[in-house]
Parts: structure tokens; sequence; C-alpha cells
């Protein structure tokens, strides 16, 4: 279905166009043209988030570094993020590469970072976002969101931990339901997106909330078999501490 409206929306997105062309500026009629372009263009990204979160969007896959991908997404991000957020980079040496699609994995960053940056209202928060690898077994790959679980190997994962209002137990459930929503402004769509792009990739999400204390959402997905991978690798900001446990 989305498909098929997605090339009914093409036919109107050039029609509109065509019209554009052959009329002048000082036109009154130009102004309703320029409408039904916009409402057409943001029907067509909705056609997009639908796609992602069934899984079936047009895959370009692609060796991927993460950590190259998440950076330059920060940064394409830098007016909206500066404003609501510190952020806070960690990665592991030797990283290894993803198999994924540029622009489908772009969308996932940005949408959780999006999320991530609505919990604080309007107070500045932090986010640390930590990449990395490890060996997973059936139990690490195990989550509430996803019915199947993927095969064990070598993953990469995406933590994205904010300090923000955190998630309602009632609420948790129902995130990565299309079209709900606790925002007063928007369709709902982010993390069902999230959702279907690690799908449509073989990878799984993992949630974890507290109401008033944040909220981390780690995505792992698997590493690329084109490349050996050093397993003694350790992250790039090494952490100490001492305790008893």
């Amino acid at each position: 279905i989305a498909h098929d409206f997605n090339n009914l929306l093409m036919v109107i997105l050039g029609n509109a166009d065509l019209v554009l062309q052959d009329i002048s500026d000082e036109e009154p009629i130009r102004s309703s043209l320029e409408d039904i372009k916009h409402a057409a263009r943001r029907a067509a990204e909705l056609c997009k988030q639908m796609l992602a979160y069934s899984g079936k969007g047009r895959f370009v896959i692609k060796p991927i570094d993460l950590t190259n991908l998440v950076n330059e997404t920060i940064h394409m991000m830098d007016l909206t993020l500066e404003k609501r957020a510190r952020v806070r980079v960690s990665s592991m040496d030797k990283l290894p590469k993803i198999e994924a699609d540029v622009s489908q994995m772009r969308q996932l960053i940005m949408n959780l970072l999006t999320n991530a940056c609505e919990s604080f209202a309007n107070e500045q928060g932090e986010i640390t976002i930590n990449i990395g690898f490890r060996r997973c077994d059936k139990w690490d790959l195990k989550s509430d969101c996803f019915d199947e679980t993927p095969p064990a190997g070598i993953y990469v994962y995406l933590e994205i931990k904010d300090n923000g209002a955190g998630i309602d137990r009632e609420v948790k459930p129902k995130i990565f339901d299309p079209f709900f929503s606790t925002k007063f402004i928007g369709r709902g769509l982010g993390l069902p997106a999230v959702m279907g792009i690690a799908r449509g990739h073989g990878g799984v999400i993992k949630v974890e909330s507290k109401k008033d204390e944040g909220t981390t959402v780690t995505v792992l997905l698997p590493a690329s078999s084109k490349e050996p991978i050093e397993e003694s690798a350790r992250p790039t900001q090494h952490w100490q501490g001492e305790g008893t446990v």
C-alpha cells in the first residue's frame, strides 16, 4: 500500500512542478500549488516511515563505520542538539563495520536523538552515546520488542542514554506501536521506524527506563563478516572505578 500510494504522490508532485513552470510568480494560484507540493512531500515522507517500520524500505547495503555515521549525524543536528542537550560520544577502537543502508541508519540515529532531546522538556539535559561491539548469545539478543531472536555472533551496539523524564511503566510496552504518541504534536512513527530499520538489518532493540531518571536505548546490529574482528579491542575512553559487589 505504501509503495502504491507513493507512486500516486509522484504523479501529484510531478504535475504540480510542471504547472509551476508554466505560470508566473505573480499568479495568485501559485501559493496553492506550493501548498500541494509541500503536502505531497510530507505524505511521501510518511510513506518512507511506514516502509521503514515494515522493514520493506528500499535498502542500499554497504559496509558502514557506525562511529563516523553517528558523528556526521550529530554534526547535521548540531543546531537542534546544542539547545537541548550536551552530547558525549565514546567509541571502541577497531570497531567492525556493519552492513547497512546509510540513509536508513541515519534516520534511526536521528529519531533516537530527537526522542532523547524531547524527554528533557524545557530543560537542557545530557545524552551519552556509547558505540562498541561484543559477542552476543541468544539471551543477549532477546528483546521484548521483537518476536524472533537473531542468531548469536558478533554485534555492534549503539547505546543512547539520556537523563530525561523517562517512560511510564504503562506506556513502555506501546512505544514501538505505529501512531502511538504521548506528545501533543507528532505522528507516532519515529520509534516504530527505528524498530523497522533495526529489524530489517537483522538487529534488535533493548529499552531500559525509569520514570524521572532517564532512558537507555540499545540497538544491536550484526557486525560485517567481510573483515576480521579483533575482540580484544577496548573503548577509547577507559573508565575506572572501585567498590564491592
